[in-house]
C-alpha cells in the first residue's frame, strides 16, 4: 500500500510458534495497552484523542501505539491535517487476531486467502 493506510486488512493470523505471541501477551497484560485497545476496538481515534480520553501523556500513548502497530493489531485508517498543518494519524484496532497451531496455519492461510485475499496473514 503506497499511502500507508490500511483500508482492507482487518484480521491477523499467527501461528502458535510465532515469537510475536510473547509481545502480544505483554500488550494485553498491560492496563494502558488494554485501555487503548478497548477504545480502538470501538472507535477510530488519533493519539491525542486517546491521550485526552484516558488522561495519560501523549508520549506514553505513542509508545503503546508503536508496539501495537509493530504487531499489526491496529492500523492507520486515515491521515488528516490538524489546525497547524501537521499530519495526524487515525488508528483503529483490527477486527480479529487469530492464533492457530503451526501445522494448521498453512492450511488456514490457503483457506482464508480464498475467502478474504486482502487480509494480513503473518
Amino acid at each position: 500500500m503506497t499511502d500507508g493506510l490500511d483500508k482492507c486488512c482487518n484480521h491477523v493470523i499467527l501461528a502458535s510458534d510465532d515469537q510475536r505471541l510473547k509481545m502480544l501477551g505483554e500488550i494485553f497484560g498491560n492496563n494502558t495497552s488494554r485501555s487503548i485497545m478497548s477504545l480502538l476496538i470501538e472507535n477510530q481515534m488519533t493519539a491525542t484523542q486517546i491521550s485526552d480520553r484516558l488522561g495519560i501523556k501523549l508520549n506514553l500513548v505513542m509508545y503503546h501505539l508503536d508496539k501495537m502497530m509493530g504487531l499489526e493489531i491496529i492500523s492507520i485508517t486515515e491521515r488528516t491535517k490538524n489546525s497547524r498543518g501537521h499530519q495526524v494519524k487515525h488508528y483503529r484496532a483490527k477486527q480479529a487476531v487469530m492464533i492457530f497451531s503451526k501445522n494448521a496455519k498453512n492450511r488456514t492461510e490457503s483457506v482464508y486467502a480464498a475467502i478474504a485475499p486482502t487480509d494480513s496473514v503473518l
